[in-house]
């Protein structure tokens, strides 16, 4: 068994201990042991970031990654700035499905915005406006393969990448075909961290059959955003009716839209670690959903409803779609999603910082209304499981409850292939914080 493998069992056992113990049929208030915190003996300072990113839109990109502090954010990272690499992606596969070599019919023509032809950007790396040795920036160890400073360099991508793209927007497909992509070779390092970020204004659309781009309205109905919808989530509601959905989610089996686990797959397999993996999406909030009548193209269409809004410094209104396939995509992958209608910028970068620290430093916050008095720590070897004893001390630290800290001192050299564990009893009628992995 694998290092990676042997993490990734390691992992879904905890996950199914959790759980047989949360379902259990004593609701009496008993203490339950559990883990706590989890984090690497070694942090590890290798980064690769992939932004995959809505090319239909450019503000919130914009805002994003150049006027938030993102390079900042980098730079505070437990450890200072880590070795990084940070790929650029477009959510535009053309009229291209996961389950076919062959694009579907073009949509629109090259001179109309939202035309969507071929393969589109293939999944493939972009720099736009940049002459680099790689198709991504490289830094660290105090050098770059790119001149000017980071923040800079990033809103030159952005402004690159431009806002003509596909308008059914594949962001998932787009993100696993990154890294089936051979002229992405070298992006993702062996051992190195790999953190995704999404970043659209529109939910994830990715195709399986190219079939969906059919301009026939009978069966798929008008070749628009809804079609993504209708075919893309279920909900405890008839999704195609005007009306208030409630408990969507990806749809299964679906015969145009592809399901979200050989999405996940994908990119497990890109990373099969799990103490390497994380993902984030900067998106329109999941909820509400709601359908409603729009006029699109002179006649009443059904639209989704947009769930989140914002007035932008310059008086315009920008608005964003429930993002439920992409949210649930992230949480699968370590991660999670952070609303694009914010007029604070800094939130979203605030909440992708902790998110790689965690990658890169583990997580040692303990949040669960544990008993101190019952917390013990284990040094685990990924591979053997072997555990062996740490001393232990925790302390509130800034917003974190309890801090956790070990002391090697006559016990478990640190090792790249091990991590920490703490455990504690926690009330069994209270619900642990998940943590990061």
């Amino acid at each position: 068994m694998t290092l990676a493998a042997a993490r990734a069992l390691a992992a879904a056992v905890a996950a199914i201990a959790a759980t047989a113990v949360a379902c259990g049929d004593n609701v009496t208030p008993t203490p339950l042991r559990t883990t706590v915190a989890s984090f690497p003996d070694v942090q590890n300072p290798d980064l690769d970031l992939l932004f995959l990113i809505d090319n239909t839109t450019s503000a919130y990109n914009e805002r994003a990654l150049t006027e938030s502090p993102l390079a900042d954010a980098l730079a505070a990272l437990p450890g200072g700035l880590p070795n990084l690499h940070i790929g650029f992606a477009t959510s535009d596969l053309g009229t291209l499905g996961t389950d076919s070599p062959t694009p579907g019919p073009s949509v629109g023509t090259s001179e109309e915005p939202g035309h969507c032809v071929g393969s589109g950007d293939d999944g493939r790396l972009v720099t736009p406006q940049l002459q680099l040795p790689e198709p991504y920036l490289v830094i660290g160890d105090g050098s770059q393969n790119f001149d000017g400073t980071l923040r800079d360099t990033l809103g030159e991508i952005v402004e690159g990448i431009g806002v003509a793209g596909c308008g059914f927007e594949q962001h998932l497909a787009a993100v696993a075909r990154a890294f089936a992509n051979p002229a992405n070779a070298g992006f993702h390092r062996p051992g190195a961290n790999l953190a995704i970020v999404v970043l659209g204004d529109e939910d994830d659309c990715s195709v399986s059959d190219p079939s969906f781009f059919d301009a026939d309205p009978t069966t798929l109905g008008p070749l628009g955003s809804f079609r993504c919808t209708r075919w893309g989530i279920t909900c405890d509601q008839d999704v195609d009716s005007v009306g208030d959905k409630t408990n969507c989610r990806p749809a299964i089996d679906s015969p145009y839209l592809s399901d979200l686990a050989p999405l996940v797959a994908a990119v497990r397999a890109a990373e099969p670690d799990p103490y390497h993996l994380t993902a984030f999406a900067i998106v329109g909030d999941p909820t509400p959903v709601r359908v409603e009548t729009r006029d699109i193209d002179r006649s009443d269409q059904l639209a989704l409803a947009h769930s989140c809004e914002l007035t932008d410094s310059s008086g315009s209104l920008e608005v964003a779609d429930p993002a439920v396939r992409t949210a649930a995509w992230a949480r699968e992958l370590n991660g999670a999603w952070s609303t694009i209608c914010r007029s604070d910028d800094t939130q979203p970068v605030s909440q992708l910082s902790a998110q790689l620290t965690q990658l890169v430093a583990g997580n040692a916050c303990i949040t669960a209304p544990v008993d101190p008095a019952t917390c013990t720590a284990a040094d685990v070897d990924d591979l053997t499981g072997a555990r062996t004893p740490l001393a232990l001390a925790l302390a509130p630290s800034g917003r974190c409850p309890l801090l956790a800290t070990v002391d090697r001192a006559g016990g478990a050299a640190a090792s790249p292939d091990h991590h920490v564990e703490v455990a504690c009893d926690i009330d069994s009628m209270t619900e642990p914080d998940a943590g990061a992995h």
